[in-house]
């Protein structure tokens, strides 16, 4: 049994388990890779969500509960660990595309310094181009 999250306007109205997935694009299945991301102590991922009322964010592929400044927040450090590697020294990507990807970054930090909880136009994470 997989658990999906029925929507209106993007706001969860309803929550089932069914075997198969249900007819029409107004649901999603709920798995990790939908639920909010929440940071522990500790700055661990770990994974929570949805209820009825939360928000489902269709360039994300992500739910939040309303809150989106701490949902932006905790999408752009992920987006940040996920890119740790694409600065690192000897990865060896050209230093064109290094400068690309710094590029990036400084985006997502910008988001993380915005107070603004509206529409966020998320940066694309540049291609990898190594020497």
């Amino acid at each position: 049994m997989s658990k999906y999250a029925k929507l209106e306007n993007n706001v969860v109205v309803n929550i089932v388990e069914y075997e198969n997935a249900p007819s029409g694009s107004d649901w999603v299945e709920v798995s990790q890779s939908t639920q909010r991301i929440i940071l522990d102590e500790n700055n661990n991922p770990g994974y929570e969500g949805p209820s009825i009322g939360w928000i489902y964010n269709t360039e994300t592929g992500r739910f939040s509960d309303g809150d989106n400044t701490k949902f932006n927040t905790e999408t752009a450090l992920q987006k940040l660990k996920d890119s740790d590697w694409a600065v690192l020294p000897d990865v060896g990507l050209t230093p064109a595309n290094v400068e690309l990807w710094k590029t990036y970054r400084s985006a997502l930090r910008a988001i993380i310094r915005n107070e603004d909880s509206g529409h966020i136009i998320w940066p694309e994470a540049p291609n990898k181009e190594y020497i």
